[in-house]
């Protein structure tokens, strides 16, 4: 536990969990497991993934099964500690939350979890990074998208792999933010910042079932890139 972070009191004694946990925020994608295959096949000792923007452990979990040592940052408390369910902010049901996830798979060993700001954590670079759509989030909406890249940059050993999945500014609420660029930044912008880009694939419109502060299905647009920090 990072210092001075506040543990929410739900204790993993307070619920019935199963050996196999699940996230609030749903199962994830086949693209998670591609992108864990190819940094394995890359790696010559167990890999170190960050994950930016971690919650409950949809993306931190299934690395951690796998053996890798994981890195996970969040700047909120409830998905990391654990949560009563509060629907008058839409969390609709108790979240288990990462570390009491991480403790009922006897996986705590193998993670590390951040409280914070990823942009003023003290985080060493790692083999491998993982961030999907947090960037965009409305806490990050008073930082600039270029320096959020470059600190991404920063904290991934050269020549490593980062899996980026962005939100598409075609919602009301996302149209302008300094965080949340088009998709024409991704592709003419990002690349200069020392990355090579080796896919960028944007999506059509997707539906998104529940999760919290969502409490009921919606709609995002999202672009996927794959980029490998550039050697110095």
């Amino acid at each position: 536990m990072a210092l001075g972070a506040t543990r929410v009191p739900y204790g993993v004694a307070t619920v019935v969990v199963s050996p196999r946990t699940k996230s609030a925020w749903g199962n994830p994608e086949s693209h998670l497991f591609r992108f864990l295959r190819r940094v394995e096949a890359e790696c010559s000792s167990r890999p170190h993934l960050c994950v930016v923007g971690c919650s409950d452990g949809k993306f931190v979990v299934p690395a951690a099964r796998r053996g890798w040592r994981v890195t996970g940052v969040d700047i909120d408390p409830r998905m990391l500690w654990g949560s009563a369910a509060i629907p008058r902010l839409g969390i609709g049901s108790p979240v288990l939350g990462l570390e009491n996830r991480l403790i009922a798979e006897q996986l705590l060993d193998r993670v590390t979890i951040y409280e914070g700001d990823f942009m003023e954590l003290d985080i060493q670079p790692h083999d491998a990074l993982w961030t999907s759509g947090c960037l965009q989030y409305s806490a990050n909406s008073h930082h600039h998208i270029s320096a959020m890249t470059k600190r991404l940059r920063e904290i991934l050993k050269p020549g490593r792999l980062a899996f980026i999945e962005y939100m598409v500014p075609d919602e009301p609420k996302l149209i302008g933010r300094p965080n949340c660029p088009p998709t024409s930044w991704w592709r003419d912008a990002f690349p200069r910042q020392g990355w090579d880009v080796l896919s960028h694939r944007e999506l059509l419109e997707q539906r998104d079932l529940p999760h919290p502060y969502m409490p009921g299905p919606h709609r995002h647009s999202w672009g996927r890139v794959l980029a490998r920090r550039a050697a110095e």
